[in-house]
């Protein structure tokens, strides 16, 4: 025998609130059992959410919130600045010209003698020119040498390669001409080239140190009388 359809007791009331629906199967007037309307979702807009988290808010979190946000974006700005980065300070020239002035002022340098000495010491030689001694025949000299210094003069070396430029009255008529360098090593020299009228002599060594230092050599063309000079070497055998 043939049931009859079941229809649900509850209906939609006419206010529309969600409530829960009864397990219970209806059917439509065609006879296929209808499926329940999802309940809308309870809570509020997320707009509406955030404007009351707002309100909840004081004024003065926002404030504190904004001031340290400031304070994080100066230091970020200040890092990335090569002064702050190398912790050095930014110097004018200004600054550098009074610094120099007070220095000058307040040590105690070495006079432009001392400076000059410093700079051509490496470069002179001590030149001496060796002769025979004349003595009656059949006689020896007491300590049994026969060269003597003649003379003792000053050379500098104006190339790296041993090439040394003395007077002309310091080795002329010399039998031998021995040269000693700044660091102490001795050598023989010849003669390569003489200038009478200006009493200048060019010797090339024999043997040269390994630290050979050259002068530099500059024109005096400039110079004129009463000009500040200074002279290096050897006088009377002494020195330098």
């Amino acid at each position: 025998m043939r049931r009859p359809a079941l229809y649900s007791s509850s209906s939609r009331s006419s206010a529309g609130r969600p409530g829960p629906q009864p397990n219970t199967r209806s059917a439509t007037s065609s006879g296929a059992p209808s499926v329940p309307e999802p309940a809308p979702a309870a809570g509020l807009d997320p707009r509406s959410r955030l404007r009351r988290i707002a309100e909840q808010v004081p004024v003065k979190s926002f404030a504190l919130l904004w001031s340290v946000i400031a304070l994080l974006a100066l230091l970020l700005g200040l890092s990335l600045t090569p002064a702050w980065r190398q912790g050095t300070p930014q110097f004018t020239q200004k600054d550098i010209d009074a610094a120099v002035l007070k220095t000058l002022s307040t040590a105690a340098l070495p006079s432009r003698a001392a400076r000059a000495y410093a700079a051509i010491a490496p470069s002179v030689v001590r030149v001496t020119g060796l002769g025979k001694d004349v003595l009656p025949i059949g006689e020896r000299s007491p300590d049994g040498r026969d060269d003597r210094e003649s003379s003792v003069g000053t050379g500098v070396v104006i190339t790296d390669k041993g090439v040394i430029l003395t007077n002309l009255h310091v080795v002329q008529g010399a039998d031998t001409i021995k040269v000693r360098f700044a660091d102490g090593l001795e050598s023989t020299a010849t003669i390569t080239g003489v200038q009478p009228e200006n009493d200048l002599a060019v010797l090339q060594a024999k043997t040269i140190p390994d630290d050979m230092i050259a002068a530099t050599m500059r024109s005096t063309g400039d110079l004129a009388p009463g000009d500040e000079v200074v002279a290096v070497g050897y006088p009377f055998g002494i020195g330098p």
